[in-house]
């Protein structure tokens, strides 16, 4: 069986929509390892018990829930793309999902004990 493949062209766009979600997700692009998360050590230590738990369960709700939209919710709206411009903007958030999802283990290893963010997950 051959596979015939199509060079994206992005000088030839169908939808400006999709050249114009492209560019605002690329200029919004952002790695965990570029924020110091250690300067927010001292408000930590302000907060009650209680406060931490719930940060810690709300971070790792949303760890899953990127781990669930870069696996599965970027799938499901791939098989409805129409032109290779909307699935390469999907590509985009699909990584984005995963960069997100890697962001929170970032912020668990910087507040919580190996212990506390095994409880989390």
């Amino acid at each position: 069986m051959t596979v015939a493949y199509e060079a994206i062209n992005w000088n030839a766009i169908e939808d400006k929509v999709d050249k114009a979600t492209w560019e605002k997700l690329t200029e919004q692009f952002w790695l965990d390892t570029r924020i110091p998360l250690s300067n927010d050590l001292d408000d930590w230590r302000k907060m009650s018990e209680q406060e931490h738990y719930l940060v810690g369960r709300v971070f790792g709700g949303l760890t899953l829930l990127d781990t669930l939209q870069s696996q599965d919710g970027m799938a499901s709206l791939k098989q409805s793309t129409r032109t290779q411009h909307e699935l390469a903007v999907l590509n985009n958030i699909e990584f984005m999902e995963s960069v997100h999802a890697k962001s929170y283990s970032s912020i668990f290893e910087t507040l919580h004990t190996p212990a506390e963010i095994d409880e989390i997950f």
